[in-house]
């Protein structure tokens, strides 16, 4: 976008002003208010006290002039970023990419920070003027400043001037003292100011002369300024403060004491909105206009010379509006002649504008369709709807471009019945004259509309229509992403993936990192339906890295990776990632991504056990899809997840009528809205008791989710497949299914399933366990069970296969003292050897009381490996961490196997340690890696540690222990009821102590990431816990430290907050809880734009009412 330099030009100062009393002796202290607001109508010298208050201050300002046409939002944010850049260069240059990419709207709190931060980074003390806001009617924008007004920095003040009351919600600033308000009452010159003035102009001016001016002006400034200017006030005259009276009077006493020339030139230019002698001359085809320009300015004749630019002016608003009601049958001429040179200069706003107040359409049209295509580019679709709505809509329907532009627009609006009718508009026209161009774009966007109304198939075949001749257009992403999401909503991920990476190739030579940040998007959204969670968040990530301004450009993908953290049973920091998600698109008004963050949301609240809530979160999501004509793809998953969480609250005849609503949206055609429909409906009637039906549905979404690809579906159709047949009792199919469903919920580490649906799915875990299936899978889901799961482990404990019973020992330790420990002293006591040996080994290293082993001392492992933070390999009490182990993959491996515990399939190794390798290698690598691992470890003790097995290989049990095993152990020290409050803290002090940073920092594999997240969850979990055990104890201080080390890791870790304020209310620092409660604020509302947690601001309530 262009920037026109001189609306951020002040005005110059004219000498010989009186310095009003309001400037020179300030009633309070308005220099240290965050903002100094002047309302009052036209005429009473607003811009002057504006104008004085900085030749006090004397300090860098920034002076926006507004006008109609900055009511678009990308517009108003590119004059502030390109104001401040005046003195900060490298000021908001992220926010300009923001604002550019066209949802400017959505994304105003991301440029916000953006402001904030860069202001906040200068050392400078800043004022930002914005003069005639009056003219602001955008609500977006009264949104801006709003929020920009709460949260401005220490080194910047605002200035706002309106004719108007302004639309902002300032009462508990005022409350505060932190505004000063300036209305017409203090603007209005007092006696001793008119003295002053008149003296200025007329030597010692009588009393009775200042009492006629007094009570006849009632001290309005501009009355005086028509005083002073021409000294023709008498005891007769009568002024007045009506329109009427001021053009009579500026007709009179301003246009008849000037030459016919001079009365020609001011009427005609005041077509002008700025006033240069090159455009004065080109508009009125002379030469002489600086001559001109220069006399009026010396006979102060109601022209302002903005600051900086000597050539360059402005008419006072009224005088410009008095002499334009002059123009005559001359204004249509002229009026075209100035939006023709707007046009030369670029200035596309003042051109259309200048047309269209001449009644030139044809003008108008010509200028949008040349303008619009770059402004929607850059993101001023609000621009354009704005020319647009200057055209009547049978001017736009006659013309393809408008037509198709007016369906762009509307796309922005979410309106999808009113894009549907523009586009068919715009195809027609483009039909008619032949427009491949036009051909092809009104495609694209009818493919968008028959994708959001399900129809994919149809969607990508006009598509591909229009695709030959978009691609010879140059490189875009809205085609490959557009396609990219059809081909995966259709089961072909692959040629997604592969259009993706063809296309993120070519925008890598471009270095354009929006673009990439885009197309990264996209294909992480693609690997999450892949299931390949950890590659996803890989994708993400590097997207974020590359993006001008961190952040993804979409919204959905930040939905996904709350899943991700969720299937990997991370509930708490999942559940509050995706209330942030909601909290945000409130605020910013993101109507139509509620729907999404509404459902997800509603997802988590159904694993966290609160369902009620997460049915009025699927009701919001439902009744703003219908309002706004949402995404069908969207409803129907709404709709099937709703009846599942109905179903869950034992409300069948409502979960079957969402069932059947869901499915008429879904549609017969193979996709994934009907994999998932079908799938989940097998689940819901399950759950109801109508197995017959239950199984149909789920046979019909196996198929279809198999045929579509998408692997967290699949799992879930196996999962609940496998509940069914072992609720029919057949025990083949049962096992078979079973088996499916641990492999691929291992694969994707989807714990929380069968957390929340643990009843319905136990019988898989115990086959599992019985079968030897994906164990250490298992025995994590057990672990996050905790107590729920010590009815299935009793069972098994009992079991008649000594196998079973041996895999049943290690979740069993977890359960801790109790139960656990019981259990486990009786299987020490075990006829099979193996498992009696594990039980005690087990037992001794957990510390339980009453289980001795009188064979074996309590040594220590041979082989110990520290892995939380920098990693360490001890072997025989020698660091061997960096000896040659001729490939790292060798010690990769050791890690690899010490963390899974359990046999490993070679299939998993191979995937999961050489990721990206060519096939006929694999094998190869794999073997001599054992190879090379084995010999190191034989270096240190002779005899088999590494442990081979029907293809599956594992690390000799007693021959390692990890820092990772020690610290999960101590972290459950809390539920243990035998332990007192001082034996709980010591516990829990050393397992934070065993943290020293991410879990395997130094490893780059992604089937870490979700451990690492989790063993960071728990550290920060045990922490927060460990901060509650020191309040009991009453070690406050102890506990504001562990806090503040918390916040290290992650700073908005709520509970962690709220332990620090009660902690210093429970020392009596109530400075202390003031300002970390100040602290934490400005964090959240900064960062996230959210308030603080609600238990936060209810304990600094209680403090400041104290």
């Amino acid at each position: 976008m262009e920037i026109i330099k001189t609306k951020l030009l002040p005005p110059r100062l004219k000498p010989g002003m009186v310095v009003r009393e309001i400037c020179a002796n300030p009633s309070e202290p308005i220099r240290n208010k965050k903002a100094v607001l002047i309302t009052a109508p036209a005429g009473y010298g607003k811009t002057t006290i504006m104008l004085q208050l900085l030749h006090q201050y004397k300090q860098p300002f920034v002076w926006y002039q507004l006008d109609t046409y900055d009511n678009d939002p990308a517009v108003f944010l590119q004059y502030i970023t390109a104001g401040f850049q005046q003195y900060l260069p490298q000021f908001g240059k992220e926010a300009v990419t923001i604002i550019n990419q066209g949802d400017f709207p959505n994304n105003l709190r991301l440029v916000l920070g953006v402001f904030i931060n860069s202001l906040v980074q200068s050392k400078e003390k800043f004022i930002l003027v914005l003069d005639d806001y009056q003219v602001i009617s955008e609500p977006v924008i009264h949104r801006f400043i709003q929020e920009f007004l709460e949260r401005l920095p220490e080194n910047t003040q605002l200035f706002i001037a309106s004719r108007t009351t302004l639309p902002l919600s300032l009462s508990r600033l005022t409350a505060v003292g932190e505004i000063s308000i300036i209305d017409s009452n203090e603007l209005r010159f007092n006696r001793d100011e008119i003295k002053e003035y008149l003296a200025s102009c007329r030597q010692d001016p009588d009393d009775s002369l200042i009492d006629y001016i007094e009570s006849n002006t009632n001290g309005w400034p501009v009355a005086l300024g028509l005083t002073k200017a021409f000294m023709v006030v008498s005891q007769t005259n009568t002024l007045s403060l009506g329109t009427e009276e001021i053009y009579t009077y500026l007709a009179g006493e301003v246009l008849a004491y000037q030459s016919e020339a001079i009365r020609e030139f001011l009427i005609a230019t005041s077509v002008l909105d700025e006033l240069t002698p090159e455009y004065c001359d080109l508009l009125l085809e002379r030469s002489d206009s600086t001559e001109i320009l220069r006399y009026l300015e010396k006979q102060q004749l109601f022209l302002t010379v903005l600051e900086g630019k000597t050539s360059t002016y402005r008419y006072h608003h009224l005088f410009r509006e008095f002499l334009r009601s002059r123009l005559g049958n001359k204004r249509p001429d002229l009026m075209r002649r100035a939006g023709l040179i707007a046009c030369e200069s670029g200035e596309f706003d003042r051109a259309i504008a200048n047309f269209i107040l001449a009644g030139l359409d044809v003008e108008a049209i010509a200028t949008i369709e040349e303008a619009a295509k770059p402004s929607l580019q850059q993101g001023r679709w609000l621009t354009v709807s704005r020319w647009l709505d200057s055209l009547s809509s049978k001017i736009i329907a006659a013309n393809s471009w408008l037509s198709l532009y007016q369906a762009q627009v509307e796309l922005y609006r979410n309106r999808f019945g009113e894009v549907e009718k523009w586009a068919e508009i715009a195809l027609t026209l483009f039909k008619k004259n032949g427009d491949q161009a036009g051909l092809a774009e009104s495609r694209l966007i009818q493919a968008r509309i028959l994708r959001h109304r399900g129809k994919y198939r149809e969607s990508l075949k006009l598509l591909e229509a229009a695709e030959t001749y978009l691609a010879k257009m140059g490189l875009r992403v809205d085609l490959p992403l557009e396609k990219s999401i059809l081909l995966y909503f259709t089961g072909r991920h692959k040629e997604a993936e592969s259009l993706l990476l063809e296309t993120l190739k070519r925008a890598e030579q471009f270095g354009d990192g929006d673009m990439i940040a885009n197309l990264l998007e996209g294909l992480g959204n693609i690997y999450y339906i892949q299931g390949d969670y950890q590659k996803a968040l890989g994708i993400y990530k590097k997207g974020i890295q590359v993006s001008p301004e961190r952040i993804l450009p979409g919204y959905y993908a930040q939905d996904f990776i709350a899943l991700i953290h969720l299937d990997w049973g991370e509930v708490e920091p999942a559940l509050e990632y995706a209330k942030r998600n909601v909290t945000i698109r409130e605020n910013l008004g993101m109507k139509e991504a509620l729907p999404s963050a509404y459902m997800h949301l509603a997802f988590l609240y159904v694993d966290n056990g609160e369902v009620e809530l997460a049915e009025d979160y699927y009701r919001r999501a439902y009744e703003l899809n219908r309002e706004n004509q949402g995404d069908s793809f969207y409803l129907t998953i709404n709709l099937i997840f709703w009846a599942r969480s109905l179903a869950l609250l034992h409300r069948f005849s409502e979960a079957r009528l969402k069932v059947e609503e869901a499915l008429r949206v879904a549609g017969q055609e193979p996709s994934l809205a009907l994999a998932n429909c079908l799938t989940v409906a097998g689940i819901v009637l399950l759950l109801i008791g109508d197995l017959p039906k239950a199984e149909e549905m789920l046979r019909q979404g196996t198929a279809v989710m198999e045929q579509i690809g998408f692997r967290k579906g699949i799992c879930f159709a196996y999962e609940f497949s496998a509940a069914l047949y072992f609720t029919t009792n057949k025990m083949e199919l049962a096992g078979e299914y079973a088996h499916k469903a641990l492999e691929s919920a291992a694969r994707l580490n989807d714990l929380q399933v069968f957390i929340t649906f643990y009843e319905t799915l136990k019988p898989i875990l115990k086959y599992g366990l019985v079968n030897g299936v994906e164990v250490s899978f298992i025995n994590r889901v057990l672990s996050r069970l905790g107590p729920t799961a010590a009815e299935l482990l009793t069972e098994l404990a009992d079991h008649p296969d000594p196998e079973a019973r041996r895999r049943a020992i290690v979740p069993l330790a977890e359960l801790g003292e109790g139960t656990g420990r019981e259990i486990l002293r009786r299987l020490a006591k075990d006829p099979a050897v193996q498992v009696a040996e594990l039980a005690r080994s087990v037992s001794l290293r957990m510390g339980f009381s009453g289980v001795k082993d009188e064979e074996q001392r309590d040594l220590p492992a041979l082989l110990r490996i520290n892995g939380l933070g920098p990693l360490q390999i001890l072997l025989g009490g020698q660091d061997i961490t960096a000896i040659n182990w001729r490939t790292e993959k060798a010690r990769d491996l050791l890690i690899y196997l010490a963390h899974f515990k359990e046999p490993v399939s070679k299939e998993r190794i191979i995937e999961d340690l050489w990721p990206d390798q060519e096939e006929q290698i694999l094998s190869y690598n794999l073997h001599s890696t054992v190879y090379r691992l084995r010999k190191v470890l034989e270096k240190y003790k002779p005899g088999e540690t590494l442990l081979l097995g029907g293809s599956r290989y594992q690390v000799k049990a007693d021959f390692y222990e990890t820092d990772w095993q020690r610290f999960e152990g101590l972290c459950s020290a809390l539920s243990a009821d035998s332990f007192d409050l001082l034996k709980k803290i010591n516990l829990l002090e050393e397992a934070l102590s065993l943290y020293r940073g991410d879990y395997l920092e130094e490893l780059d594999y992604q089937w870490l990431l979700p451990y690492r997240q989790r063993y960071k969850n728990l550290y920060l979990q045990t922490g927060v816990n460990l901060a509650r055990l020191y309040i009991e104890a009453k070690e406050f201080q102890k506990a504001i430290n562990l806090v503040d080390r918390l916040m290290e890791t992650d700073s908005f870790l709520e509970e962690a907050h709220v332990l620090a304020l009660t902690a210093y209310i429970g020392m009596g620092d109530r400075v202390g809880a003031i300002r970390y409660y100040q602290k934490i604020a400005e964090l959240f509302q900064l960062e996230l734009g959210l308030s603080p947690p609600a238990e936060a601001v209810e304990l600094y309530q209680k403090v400041v009412g104290s």
